[in-house]
């Protein structure tokens, strides 16, 4: 909820049963992105807890590295890693996204914090 305020709105709980009914009708894999933040949410407790919530049927998770905007930092590579096999050896899909747009302040993130640049 401090990172994702849209939480307080609708809760882990409405968005998973929503995935679950989508999975059911549709039959196909759902991808959820996790925003890698050093020191916020890259613990192994916190790879622990994912790993349980993502135990469904047809669930990816994409592992996304932090594009630095000045408030966080991204986790560290060997995190990351650690992070991932941690999912994995859960019997969880995971990938990790490559960077793009970082050089040019345009990757995920930075553009909505650099509006004020335009």
């Amino acid at each position: 909820k401090k990172l994702m305020p849209v939480a307080n709105k609708h809760s882990l709980q409405q968005l998973l049963e929503a995935v679950d009914d989508y999975i059911k009708i549709k039959n196909r894999k759902v991808m959820f992105e996790y925003l890698m933040i050093d020191g916020e949410n890259d613990s192994d407790e916190y790879a622990i807890e994912l790993a349980k919530i993502m135990k469904r049927k047809l669930c990816v998770v994409n592992l996304i590295l932090y594009n630095p905007t000045g408030v966080f930092k991204p986790s560290p590579q060997k995190r990351i890693e650690r992070f991932k096999k941690i999912l994995e050896t859960q019997g969880i899909a995971v990938t990790i996204r490559h960077r793009f747009g970082r050089d040019i302040k345009g990757a995920c993130g930075q553009l909505a914090t650099n509006k004020k640049n335009f």
